[in-house]
């Protein structure tokens, strides 16, 4: 990482549930961060364990603000709860059950500072999986998952999200945003990677910044995204019918044109028009264009 100014005011938008049981190693690589952080803010989504325990322990080392909520939330209204708490002059979403690496505030930091003006901006980064005892499952989350940001679009996008929450930092422009997000949004990140890649600014950096933990209670990463794989998820759907294959990612799509539909421009539109009107499709004919999709975005 070269060598950049600390004058920039860093927000950490932390959301906790039950996680007394890795959350103590994520606030420990919180105080490695070789950058410093402006504050946390924590809100709790009425955990049942000593999750608040655990985090008042670190009072003394983190500048943190602890929000405890009085009426569960879920995962998307917590996380715009707490990016609407943070001051700073960016913001960074973090997992209770993941582990930051040293640099990672300050190579995002170093790699938004160019984009950052009057747009929402968003830069993100690969990771590392590793499972509960913290061995290393993949050194590379995008190898494993076979994703090409280089190849990431608004449309693709519409199909299926591959910007991973854990890693973003973004600007005030987009943390305004994120504050019209609707609480039937399919997940934050989703919603804030679609704000970038339409009407914002975006970059990527291919290192990884966190350690993305897979456990019991994790299950995105549960198994590599391979042919044999591919194939015994299809032959599922087959036998067991497509059901409403692609219908969150539909009624997200429709969430986001009701906000956006005066603010984007004419490709961004007709692609969010596409995709919507793939609802007219049968579920198998909408699985058919999704791996379509996958392949362009893997070839």
């Amino acid at each position: 990482m070269a060598s950049i100014s600390h004058n920039k005011r860093v927000s950490i938008a932390m959301t906790t549930y039950n996680g007394q049981k890795y959350i103590e190693e994520q606030l420990h690589s919180l105080c490695a961060q070789t950058y410093p952080i402006y504050e946390v803010i924590v809100c709790d989504d009425m955990s049942e364990d000593n999750t608040i325990d655990v985090v008042l322990g670190f009072k003394d080392a983190l500048p943190l603000k602890v929000i405890k909520n009085k009426d569960r939330q879920g995962v998307v209204r917590n996380f715009r709860q707490a990016i609407a708490n943070c001051t700073g002059d960016f913001i960074a979403c973090c997992d209770q059950d993941d582990i930051w690496l040293p640099d990672k505030l300050g190579d995002s930091i170093e790699l938004i500072l160019p984009i950052t003006g009057g747009r929402p901006a968003l830069v993100y980064t690969d990771l590392q999986v590793i499972d509960s005892k913290r061995q290393i499952i993949a050194e590379s989350f995008w190898t494993m998952r076979e994703i090409d940001p280089s190849k990431t679009t608004f449309y693709s996008l519409l199909f299926g999200n591959t910007v991973t929450g854990c890693t973003m930092l973004f600007n005030r422009k987009m943390s305004d945003e994120v504050m019209k997000m609707p609480d039937q949004a399919t997940m934050h990140d989703h919603w804030i990677a679609c704000i970038a890649y339409s009407i914002g600014k975006v970059r990527f950096l291919k290192k990884q910044t966190v350690s993305y933990r897979q456990h019991e209670t994790n299950v995105t990463v549960n198994k590599e995204v391979n042919f044999k794989n591919r194939a015994a998820n299809l032959w599922s759907m087959i036998n067991n019918g497509f059901g409403d294959f692609l219908s969150s990612q539909l009624n997200q799509a429709k969430l986001f044109d009701r906000i956006y539909q005066g603010i984007l421009n004419e490709d961004n539109a007709g692609d969010l028009k596409r995709f919507i009107n793939c609802e007219k499709l049968s579920p198998m004919f909408r699985k058919l264009m999704y791996h379509y999709m996958l392949r362009q975005q893997r070839d």
